[in-house]
């Protein structure tokens, strides 16, 4: 997945190569490898995490640039992405968003011996960052801890808040217990708001085919801009780039390149 867009690095979608929209090391390894090692580097996070593993080696890699490394947590920065943002020299809450630490877990809810160790390590991540005991880390990760703007500043978790609205990406978050209503309200919304949208009149078979699916809202607005007001349920390619390009472009103020959008194709078709 292309992660450098418009000189910066932009980790939204899921830690780990087993996510089609994610992001993983690798990619993470590439990007910094084109930049000027000396260059300060701005890195957007919206996440509900992935594989510890390659967060770790992201937070690492981040960690040993050289130059500044700036976190702006766009909206979501759970579980494995908490770890990477723990990299930044700044770390900057956007408003709205959230920042989530846990214990890892298996996703087919076994507990191997060797996830103690991946704890520590994360605990250890942690504590250096906010100054806290590794003691009082491990109580938070135990108990599914998620903090807003303010309450990740006060908990020196980040550095700072701002006024930009945040947009959450909650593709995991029926997988914490604990997500703020506020989360799972958003996320239950976003097939509510695509069905609604003015743009939905007249395509309203590719509408419900766009909320069924976990295209984010600005994507599905630019599909639907871009597709002919009929009741088709599919769209072609050229309508998938013509939505990612319109939302990298609101999102992002960004002009997006060929590569860029075709790298985009396979995330936006894959349904829940």
């Amino acid at each position: 997945m292309t992660v450098w867009i418009g000189g910066e690095l932009v980790l939204h979608g899921g830690v780990g190569d087993r996510y089609e929209d994610g992001f993983t090391s690798q990619d993470v390894m590439l990007a910094l490898a084109g930049v000027d090692p000396q260059r300060p580097v701005k890195v957007r996070i919206n996440s509900g995490g992935g594989d510890a593993f390659d967060g770790i080696a992201i937070y690492n890699a981040l960690a040993n640039h050289p130059g500044e490394i700036h976190i702006i947590v766009d909206g979501l920065a759970a579980s494995a992405a908490s770890v990477i943002a723990m990299a930044g020299d700044t770390i900057t809450m956007r408003q709205g968003a959230m920042m989530m630490i846990h214990c890892a877990h298996m996703l087919d809810s076994s507990e191997p011996a060797w996830l103690e160790h991946v704890n520590a390590q994360m605990a250890g991540i942690y504590a250096k960052r906010t100054g806290h005991s590794t003691n009082d880390i491990h109580a938070l990760m135990a108990a599914e801890t998620w903090m807003d703007g303010p309450e990740a500043v006060a908990s020196r978790f980040a550095t700072a808040c701002d006024e930009a609205p945040a947009a959450v990406w909650a593709q995991l978050v029926g997988n914490y217990q604990n997500a703020p209503a506020s989360v799972r309200e958003h996320h239950a919304r976003r097939g509510e708001a695509i069905l609604r949208h003015p743009e939905a009149d007249g395509r309203g078979a590719l509408a419900q085919h766009l909320a069924d699916t976990r295209v984010p809202l600005v994507v599905a607005v630019g599909i639907l801009r871009s597709s002919p007001r009929t009741s088709a349920t599919a769209w072609t390619d050229r309508e998938i780039n013509e939505g990612w390009r319109i939302a990298i472009e609101e999102s992002f103020g960004l002009q997006p390149s060929a590569k860029q959008l075709d790298a985009n194709n396979g995330w936006a078709l894959e349904t829940v």
